[in-house]
């Protein structure tokens, strides 16, 4: 038979206990760790955004020098020492890569040819161009009509690529010029760089206004523009060069005739552009540093200063400046 089971008479009386839930234990959390604080580990073990202050350049490992070969030989991944000439390079093309002024124009000039305005001017358009990308520079025939800008390129202009047809084409339409319109009358250069061949011809050479307005058309699709100017210090294109860069690098070969140009040069340079000074040199210590010095009247001081633009015998260089004005000299002889 089946039998229901009863129920205790004291499991009846028992009152019910309302059921408790365990609290959780809390976990004790690791402070944030400060951003001021040095990182300890190696750099490979962190990524670019978590290291800000190292340079990625020193992480790398050595490919020239002796580490360089026992990295190669032995599969090490050894950095290159701080000082070494790996890491001098590396931290040029850090620069190159880096932020230029807006317009940015550097200007190769000398009252003499042949010094190596040119090709000077070409190979520091393709270096910046291959770290600092393609199509980030452009380089500027500012010389005489019949240089030799066009032959020493490795890749020649054809008809219709020149400043000239540039100008008579978009001069109208400057500030609507399209990239893909512009680099037809520009010839692109093995590295990425582009250039701009000058007039040739019987046409007029480039005055002040279209030297200016070709590099407001080329300064809106270009970082930066190198300017390689010819002998002629009258010229408007020459005047444009001196007076709208930022940098100008007068070439200086090991010869006589060169060192009296380049004085010359500076001579003019101080005319047009007053306040561009000539680099510190470091051969000694106690002249580093740009200095500014009064112009001398006679020819004893102008020969000891080095600046001959009041008696230069050269026809290359521009009439003497004023002997009130105040012009930057780099010469070491102080003006009594």
């Amino acid at each position: 038979a089946h039998t229901t089971p009863t129920q205790s008479p004291h499991a009846a009386q028992r009152p019910t206990q309302p059921l408790t839930m365990p609290t959780p234990t809390q976990v004790p959390t690791r402070p944030a760790a400060s951003p001021t604080r040095p990182i300890s580990g190696r750099l490979s073990a962190f990524s670019a955004p978590s290291v800000p202050g190292a340079d990625p350049a020193a992480a790398r490992p050595a490919r020239s020098g002796v580490r360089g070969r026992l990295n190669a030989m032995l599969g090490l991944k050894l950095a290159p020492k701080t000082d070494s000439r790996e890491m001098r390079l590396r931290a040029a093309q850090n620069t190159i890569a880096g932020p230029v002024p807006e317009d940015a124009v550097i200007t190769f000039a000398n009252v003499k040819g042949g010094v190596g305005k040119t090709p000077l001017a070409i190979a520091l358009a393709e270096t910046i161009a291959e770290y600092r990308g393609p199509a980030t520079v452009a380089c500027l025939d500012l010389g005489e009509i019949g240089g030799s800008f066009a032959e020493r390129l490795a890749v020649p202009p054809t008809t219709g690529q020149d400043a000239a047809s540039l100008l008579t084409d978009l001069a109208a339409a400057a500030p609507q010029v399209r990239p893909s319109t512009l680099t037809r009358y520009l010839t692109r250069q093995p590295n990425g760089s582009y250039v701009v061949a000058g007039p040739t011809g019987t046409v007029t050479p480039l005055s002040y206004d279209d030297t200016a307005m070709l590099a407001a058309i080329l300064g809106r699709h270009y970082d930066l523009l190198l300017a390689d100017t010819g002998n002629a210090t009258h010229s408007g294109s020459w005047q444009w060069a001196i007076a709208s860069a930022h940098a100008v690098i007068v070439p200086l070969p090991l010869r006589r005739d060169a060192a009296v140009a380049a004085q010359c040069t500076l001579a003019t340079i101080s005319a047009v552009h007053p306040t561009c000074s000539p680099a510190p040199s470091s051969s000694s210590p106690t002249d580093r540093g740009t200095r500014r010095w009064s112009k001398p009247t006679s020819s004893r001081h102008l020969r000891r200063s080095g600046c001959r633009s009041a008696g230069c015998r050269s026809s290359r260089c521009s009439p003497p400046v004023s002997a009130s004005r105040s012009v930057t000299c780099g010469a070491t002889p102080r003006t009594r």
